[in-house]
């Protein structure tokens, strides 16, 4: 099976990116499949010239600790309702295994632990390593703690622990794809598995619950596929992700203090007259949309800053973007919307030959949010193929260039 890379025409029908396309198919055998599935089907003789990619059933795996289980329980009915294979795999056993891309092709964080340092601390440290091991397992004082399909071990203490960081990073590196969902998008960004991305908690938005808009921001990246242009999105108090570098220096209401200059004479709104010569005027800055500013380095900088900007494909791609502020709210409450208005909800990194995928929301929020899910399902379908579409965002000609990468076919 393969997937259509672009929008094309047959028989006078339009379909759209991400269209499966089975060539050679058992009709009858499709038809029923697709009655059972409530899919629809179009049969053509059509020469499709359309650029596709092969797309198959990749080995995922559902990450959980052993603190709480509730979030990547609602992740575990959605895929198991929906029939969808997968591990649930112990982020204990990904510190205990080395290769992990033997086994798995996708690997999922679901929110873990809270938010900020000690929320990055404590999924890295687990339940301290102290007093005895603590079993989670069938015994016979114990007979129903574990039930099929559930996972079980002789010691839940320990956490992911900086070996299991070091395991997802080969992962990644190997040709996998980790999708980190809200709390847990900061491991992979402080573990290093990013560059220009950056996750931090809100400052003062207080969202406890809200349907916000967002748009999509790149069109051609498989994870949009079957979208349209515009998406309503749970979300609940962040992160606030953030793409690119502070290249140019920080704009007049950014920085330490934000209203003032380092020197303390006069404000960052007062203009610059040199003495002895005559004012001129500095120049209007440039309007740019969000995407073209994030990753926008000024060209008297390019020199300067080329060791710090990774090559073209390994730099993010921001999929989805919050809407507007005076746009972004639909349902709920939200305040110090500011903090998200326009910033990124998805962003897909590259890293080595394979993809960290972001999400500021929870795509698989409490069986609500079916919508969203197959921003999920997409991302995993397309897993070896989500530079598919990439444009390389403009950077100086002088940064340095990489040929090829972000993919990792396998026969």
């Amino acid at each position: 099976m393969e997937a259509a890379e672009d929008s094309f025409e047959a028989d006078g029908r339009k379909f759209n990116p991400g269209t499966f396309i089975l060539r050679d198919a058992d009709r009858a055998q499709l038809e029923k499949a697709a009655a059972e599935l409530g899919l629809h089907v179009h049969a053509t003789n059509a020469n499709l010239t359309v650029a596709t990619h092969a797309i198959s059933a990749p080995r995922v795996g559902l990450v959980h600790n052993w603190q709480n289980t509730q979030n990547d329980g609602w992740f575990r009915i959605a895929f198991d309702e929906l029939k969808i294979p997968y591990t649930y795999v112990a982020d204990t056993w990904l510190r205990e295994n080395s290769n992990l891309r033997e086994k798995f092709d996708v690997l999922i964080l679901p929110p873990m632990g809270g938010g900020g340092p000690a929320g990055l601390s404590s999924e890295l440290r687990g339940l301290p390593m102290r007093g005895d091991p603590r079993p989670w397992k069938n015994t016979a004082d114990t007979p129903n703690f574990v039930a099929p399909g559930l996972d079980f071990t002789a010691d839940i203490r320990g956490g992911l622990g900086y070996q299991g960081l070091a395991n997802l990073e080969r992962f990644v590196s190997e040709g996998g794809l980790l999708l980190a969902v809200q709390s847990s998008a900061a491991l992979p960004v402080a573990g290093g598995l990013t560059e220009m991305v950056n996750v931090s908690d809100a400052r003062a938005m207080q969202a406890p619950g809200s349907v916000v808009l967002s748009t999509v921001d790149d069109r051609k990246s498989p994870i949009i596929y079957g979208y349209d242009d515009k998406l309503f999105v749970y979300f609940r108090q962040g992160p606030v992700i953030t793409v690119g570098g502070v290249f140019g220096g920080f704009g007049p209401d950014e920085g330490p203090g934000g209203s003032g200059r380092s020197s303390g004479r006069g404000t960052a709104t007062d203009p610059d007259v040199i003495q002895a010569r005559p004012y001129m005027p500095p120049e209007k800055p440039v309007k740019r949309m969000p995407h073209e500013q994030e990753l926008y380095v000024p060209e008297d900088l390019a020199e300067l800053a080329r060791w710090a900007i990774p090559p073209a494909d390994q730099q993010p791609r921001v999929v989805l973007r919050f809407a507007a502020e005076k746009d972004l709210l639909l349902s709920g409450m939200i305040t110090g919307a500011n903090e998200i208005a326009e910033k990124p909800a998805i962003v897909d990194v590259p890293h080595g030959q394979g993809h960290v995928v972001l999400f500021a929301n929870n795509p698989i929020w409490r069986g609500e949010t079916t919508g969203s899910y197959f921003l999920v399902f997409n991302a995993i379908l397309n897993f070896d193929h989500l530079n598919a579409g990439f444009a390389a965002p403009a950077y100086p000609s002088s940064a340095p260039t990489k040929a090829g990468g972000g993919s990792n076919d396998r026969n």
